[in-house]
């Protein structure tokens, strides 16, 4: 009899949800066991003149159906509303929770039979906007959401929970944020570690730039909202949800010009644009973080304008970093590596902007989005980072030891005039990995771009250039130069 019962409320289960599809705007729910995602029979609308309220809204509000399993208003910084319908086929405690922490206003609203039961402020005390009630059997509710979210996307991801499941729920969801977020810091503390007794600043570029990423994953989920409290990123000085994401945005584009810095700044469009890309970039964050009292004077499509520049400002950051790694990869290994890093975010970014209506039917938050591309990201860099020093680390010794070595570096730096192979001779004194020091040392880079750029400590660039000095019987920078020159 009990397998019976089981087969009747599975098959009633289904029932119920069938139902409530035919039904065509109520979502009929079974006795719910688990959270469950609403995907359809949500509708939207936008308030730009804040005209409805909730004696006007019947009168005002032509609400329409949302075109996607998450509604999403754009940007803009007038009222968003999502309505939609609920009914139940037995008593039972309901949390409806929307998987975005990034909101300035957001209120719910619960009406039966036209009465309003429950009114109340979203955002407090929770890491997501939230509410708690009650539903009855044989009574249909009526829930409104409205919310605002300037020089934000207004986006209302809506979860239903059984409260006897809450508890359980986030803590499944603590512990899942928990253990990505402490595996990121582990490699965060390890590159640093290997940058400190290495002396190699390029594994602290990958350390700030994880841990930018931890920042904004945290961000994404709402905890940093609920362990700071929402009132320090609301100040009158400062956006701090903005420093966050320019911050990342910055770093994802400084990092791989640092890394690549000498074996791409001879090529004039790359360097041009870098500096264009870095300036736009930061013009912007200073706009975004000092200036939002301006912004939010704009008219409705010139919102939507800066919005656009956002996302078409990352877009071309993350096509120039491209740009770079399929121009190098054949030529050097680390290229390779981050290239196959750089992927999977690039797509995660890039998909949910400017191809939305491929994902319209997915119930995909922001964060489930970048959370493994960026850790895929984070682990391929460092692994590769590691087996590039190791590399690396026998050139280091050989080098301090001043015994000959003549190694077969990948990394070949294509100047016009300066060619390694021009220099690097069948009779010539000098290694190959000292010819490209050499060379990379007169074009004037200093230690510390070359130690970036072979994944060598500043002091063993010292020790290559001192046995360079005395291998060709030089005594000064002026000499090298010189030198490179009457060789060429």
């Amino acid at each position: 009899m009990a397998f019976l019962g089981k087969i009747f409320k599975v098959g009633l289960l289904v029932l119920c949800v069938q139902f409530s599809f035919a039904k065509g705007e109520t979502i009929l729910l079974p006795k719910l066991e688990n959270s469950f995602e609403l995907t359809d029979n949500q509708y939207i609308y936008k308030d730009f003149n804040g005209n409805v309220n909730l004696d006007s809204i019947a009168q005002f509000a032509q609400f329409e159906p949302s075109k996607s399993a998450i509604p999403n208003l754009g940007w803009s910084n007038a009222h968003g509303w999502v309505k939609f319908e609920l009914a139940s086929i037995a008593n039972q405690a309901l949390i409806i929770q929307i998987d975005n922490p990034i909101f300035n206003e957001l209120t719910f609203f619960v009406f039966e039979n036209g009465k309003e039961l429950l009114r109340k402020n979203g955002l407090q005390n929770s890491r997501l906007p939230e509410l708690q009630f009650s539903v009855e059997n044989n009574k249909k509710y009526i829930i409104y959401i409205t919310a605002k979210a300037q020089l934000n996307p207004l986006k209302f991801p809506i979860r239903i929970i059984p409260q006897h499941q809450y508890v359980k729920f986030e803590a499944h969801q603590t512990g899942k944020t928990g253990l990505i977020v402490g595996f990121l810091i582990i490699l965060v503390l390890l590159n640093l570690l290997v940058a400190y007794f290495f002396r190699i600043r390029i594994f602290v570029f990958l350390a700030f730039n994880a841990f930018s990423f931890v920042c904004l994953y945290l961000y994404l989920n709402g905890f940093l909202f609920e362990y700071f409290g929402r009132k320090s990123f609301e100040n009158q000085w400062i956006n701090l949800n903005y420093l966050i994401y320019f911050t990342f945005l910055i770093i994802s584009l400084v990092f791989p010009w640092a890394l690549f810095k000498l074996q791409i700044l001879h090529y004039r469009f790359f360097r041009i644009s870098y500096i264009l890309l870095l300036v736009w970039s930061i013009i912007l964050a200073i706009v975004f973080l000092f200036f939002e009292k301006w912004l939010l004077t704009l008219t409705e499509n010139q919102i939507r304008i800066m919005s656009y520049l956002i996302r078409i400002s990352s877009l071309i950051n993350q096509i120039f970093v491209l740009a770079i790694l399929v121009k190098l990869f054949r030529k050097v290994q680390l290229a390779s590596w981050f290239l196959a890093a750089i992927i999977p975010p690039m797509l995660s970014f890039t998909a949910p902007r400017f191809f939305n209506f491929a994902l319209s039917g997915l119930w995909l938050t922001q964060s489930d989005l970048i959370v493994w591309a960026l850790v895929w990201y984070i682990i391929v860099l460092s692994f590769g980072f590691m087996i590039y020093l190791s590399q690396n680390y026998a050139v280091k010794n050989i080098a301090e030891s001043n015994i000959e070595y003549q190694p077969e570096p990948k990394e070949i730096i294509e100047d016009k005039k300066l060619e390694i192979n021009a220099l690097h001779k069948e009779n010539s004194v000098l290694s190959k990995r000292e010819t490209e020091i050499l060379l990379a040392y007169s074009n004037g880079f200093s230690y510390q771009e070359i130690s970036d750029a072979f994944f060598i400590s500043p002091h063993t660039v010292r020790t290559h250039i001192k046995n360079i000095y005395q291998k060709i019987g030089i005594n000064s920078k002026a000499e090298a130069v010189r030198w490179v020159m009457e060789q060429v």
